[in-house]
């Protein structure tokens, strides 16, 4: 039977499972949200077989926020465990975007999160998105161009609060999390902008290279383990044998996913992740736990612009 993905000898073939974790995930989960989550599950699996609404239109069976043009062209953590501040920035740029307070795609800076945002943060230790979508809504956040280009270590926060009040591009943004999401409750977020979530990592989602993902291979979704990474999500479809590479039987409806380990990885940097099963013994949470937690941005009335910093 043909698997439903191509797995391939890439740049991270050569890493043991620990240092491939440890240079490329990065999510520390807050105690408030796993206490949330341990006896959470779905009464009963959740089935994509009704068409969801968002108001009275029906929710589209394929989104791709990225070849929409909202989404920026993924980047390359590079071996420090930064998955949380690549994944706050990009959320925050589509939502700008989308929103209309960014004329055309502009990258933010991942580097001020990584230096700066250290106070519930810790830069290549690992971190938890809302925490990051709280700093930038605080303090606000620069043009990538404008600080420093991304390294992979932590150096001194390179501007001051004062020196932030006219540097910033965006600030006042709003910021929610929620737990345990089923598969309908995502594709109605994900109408409004790309939101982000947290995954477990696979040792064989190194070698990832096209096509869809699936728990059958992965061994990913037991939850008994807690998630690990940080990512975006940016949308989802349906199994379509000219669009997709494998067969039907393997998994019909699939996430499409973002990740920070550049664009050489996957599909130019994006995954597909099967999407069926959830609230099932296999994928009680979703494929790799991608239902388990969500936290995305959103645009409030204290959100606005630094009109002085342009792009």
């Amino acid at each position: 039977m043909d698997a439903p993905f191509e797995m391939e000898i890439n740049q991270f073939t050569d890493l043991t499972y620990e240092e491939f974790k440890n240079g490329y995930t990065g999510l520390i989960v807050p105690k408030r949200r796993s206490d949330a989550m341990k006896d959470f599950e779905f009464t009963e699996p959740v089935s994509d077989s009704h068409h969801p609404m968002v108001g009275s239109a029906p929710i589209p069976e394929y989104k791709n926020w990225y070849e929409d043009g909202f989404v920026s062209k993924p980047e390359n953590q590079g071996g420090c465990g930064a998955c949380w501040a690549f994944s706050s920035s990009s959320a925050t740029e589509s939502l700008a975007l989308i929103n209309g307070l960014e004329k055309e795609l502009t990258e933010y800076s991942i580097q001020q999160l990584m230096d700066c945002d250290n106070k519930d943060n810790y830069g290549c230790i690992g971190g938890w998105m809302f925490e990051g979508l709280k700093y930038i809504s605080n303090n606000g956040l620069m043009l990538k161009n404008d600080y420093t280009k991304y390294h992979p270590h932590v150096e001194s926060c390179g501007v001051t609060n004062h020196q932030l009040k006219s540097t910033y591009r965006i600030k006042g943004i709003g910021y929610e999390e929620h737990d345990g999401k089923s598969n309908e409750e995502l594709k109605q977020l994900l109408q409004k902008n790309p939101i982000t979530v947290a995954m477990k990592i696979a040792p064989k989602l190194s070698g990832y290279r096209k096509g869809i993902l699936t728990e059958d291979y992965l061994h990913c979704s037991s939850t008994n383990v807690e998630v690990d990474h940080g990512v975006v999500l940016v949308g989802y479809g349906k199994h379509d044998k000219e669009r997709e590479y494998g067969h039907n039987q393997h998994c019909e409806n699939y996430w499409i996913v973002r990740n920070s380990w550049g664009p050489n990885w996957g599909q130019d940097g994006f995954m597909k992740l099967c999407a069926d099963g959830v609230g099932s013994k296999s994928t009680k949470l979703g494929t790799c736990l991608i239902n388990k937690y969500t936290v995305w941005p959103t645009i409030t009335e204290n959100t606005h612009m630094n009109p002085n910093v342009v792009f």
